[in-house]
């Protein structure tokens, strides 16, 4: 029988909240200093966003899986996918408060037109 350890997936589903906070600064930001391009938030989801997420919730749900009450992974992965998630929140929460101070301090000049 499969079995799931719910706190290991709850810690995947919060880190959803900065990844999202993350990701909507970075495009008011972009708003706010005329830089914004439909096609760099695209690209900037697939290369940035999915693989940190895609790579965590493939060690989450190994970490999480139990079978027949026995972890379907070792104590190992455990530890690796607290510490990847420690490092990769620690690194989103300095990118939000980055990004914060961008948009409460004083507003970028506009990029230069080239014709």
């Amino acid at each position: 029988m499969f079995s799931i350890n719910l706190t290991i997936l709850t810690a995947l589903l919060a880190f959803q909240v900065p990844i999202a906070a993350d990701t909507l600064l970075g495009v008011l930001v972009a708003f706010r200093s005329n830089t914004f391009s439909i096609g760099y938030l695209g690209h900037f989801i697939e290369s940035v966003v999915l693989p940190y997420d895609g790579g965590l919730a493939v060690l989450g749900v190994l970490s999480a899986l139990t079978i027949n009450g026995v972890p379907a992974m070792d104590g190992a992965v455990t530890g690796f996918f607290a510490s990847a998630l420690a490092a990769a929140t620690a690194m989103l929460g300095r990118d939000i408060v980055a990004k914060l101070g961008s948009l409460l301090g004083p507003a970028a000049p506009p990029p230069p037109h080239t014709p």
